[in-house]
């Protein structure tokens, strides 16, 4: 068998221990069309325009068998494995591995475009929001300086930069799917020590971990209205501001 039927086999189970039923099946018809005629048509029609594959996401509110804490391991596996199987679709014979963090995962949303995009217009949109959705997020206020980030952030961040390295390890279709187990059970090697060490460099470099709920606005520090969603990139052991954020004000920390 091909990477290309481990991965749709390991997100067909994903699917089911999430209660998708319907994207489930769909899948299923996808494993028998590419064991009985090695079809992908089948598969690529998922992805385009609303209420696609590109559309499902897997959360509580949507009343899938998740937790809260569960959903920032199983949306980021799923997202990968969903953008594995697109691109595997067009060369499905091919031993593809993940090759960084944002590797294939977001090649799906853009199908809906391809023909309005060359293939360095693609690759250059994937790029641009690689980076912006592989950093931490949280909420800075622009008058003071003052940041943080929630843990839910803070999970999501280390889904990202994880997942894509054990799934690069996960060879045949049992590892893929015991792959799939651990990000429901939030089980890896060593990801106590990692999220912890994660948590002090956040703190280390001057961000607060909080757990509130909405938009932080007025600042808890300074109490100005003057602040919006932000985002650190880490680098030289340290958290440090993307460029792509809203300016501080000059007084600013």
């Amino acid at each position: 068998m091909t990477k290309y039927i481990h991965a749709l086999t390991a997100l067909e189970y994903l699917l089911d221990k999430a209660g998708e039923n319907h994207w489930r099946d769909w899948l299923r018809q996808d494993i028998d069309l590419w064991k009985s005629k090695k079809d992908v048509s089948h598969h690529l029609s998922a992805y385009g325009g609303m209420g696609s594959f590109n559309d499902v996401w897997i959360c509580v509110q949507n009343k899938h068998n998740v937790t809260k804490g569960q959903e920032p391991w199983v949306n980021n596996l799923f997202e990968i494995l969903k953008g594995f199987c697109f691109r595997l679709a067009h060369e499905p014979e091919k031993d593809e591995v993940v090759k960084d963090v944002n590797s294939n995962r977001y090649f799906p949303i853009f199908s809906a475009f391809k023909k309005n995009l060359s293939k360095k217009g693609m690759d250059s949109a994937i790029n641009q929001l690689s980076m912006a959705t592989s950093q931490l997020h949280g909420w800075r206020c622009l008058k003071c300086g003052y940041g943080e980030t929630k843990s839910y952030d803070i999970e999501n961040y280390l889904a990202k930069v994880l997942l894509p390295q054990h799934l690069n390890n996960a060879k045949t279709e049992k590892e893929l799917k015991a792959l799939v187990d651990s990000a429901f059970t939030i089980e890896f090697d060593g990801i106590g020590e990692t999220r912890n060490h994660t948590r002090q460099t956040i703190i280390d470099s001057g961000i607060k971990i909080v757990d509130r709920e909405g938009w932080m606005r007025p600042c808890p520090e300074c109490g100005s209205d003057n602040t919006a969603v932000y985002r650190w990139e880490f680098s030289k052991n340290n958290f440090n501001a993307s460029k792509d954020n809203l300016p501080l004000k000059k007084n600013a920390a």
